[in-house]
């Protein structure tokens, strides 16, 4: 599953996925993305397709507002059936072991429902992800 949400992300979002090839995280990019897990820590690329996975294992409890904020940003693909339903996955209800809730980047939505409606048609673009990186 994870590494079907690599070829995912490549195909929704190719030049974006190529220059993260290259694209570090910051300190907060990494704390971020270690509340998913410490693998998806190590670069953007792993951050995307670990979300996704969890996505598709329908365990989107696990993903902060943070980490989807960061999720989108890096261009992750969002599955039709949310985009079609014009509704997100209820996300954040718990935290993972470790990790935080609510606060910096995505606060603006409650901690409950990550932010729609960025970038064009029923994908997203990236918006910046300079505070990430």
């Amino acid at each position: 599953m994870h590494e079907l949400f690599h070829f995912a992300h490549f195909t929704h979002a190719p030049r974006l996925y190529l220059d993260l090839l290259e694209t570090g995280l910051t300190d907060n990019g990494r704390d971020i993305a270690n509340t998913i897990s410490s693998y998806a820590a190590t670069n953007l690329l792993e951050t995307v397709a670990e979300i996704g996975t969890l996505l598709a294992t329908n365990r989107q409890e696990i993903i902060s507002p943070q980490a989807w904020d960061l999720y989108l940003a890096a261009g992750g693909p969002v599955p039709a059936t949310l985009t079609a339903r014009n509704t997100m996955p209820r996300i954040g209800a718990a935290p993972a072991a470790g990790g935080r809730s609510g606060g910096g980047a995505g606060a603006s939505h409650g901690g409950q429902y990550p932010r729609g409606g960025r970038g064009r048609g029923a994908g997203y673009t990236v918006v910046s992800i300079g505070q990430y990186r």
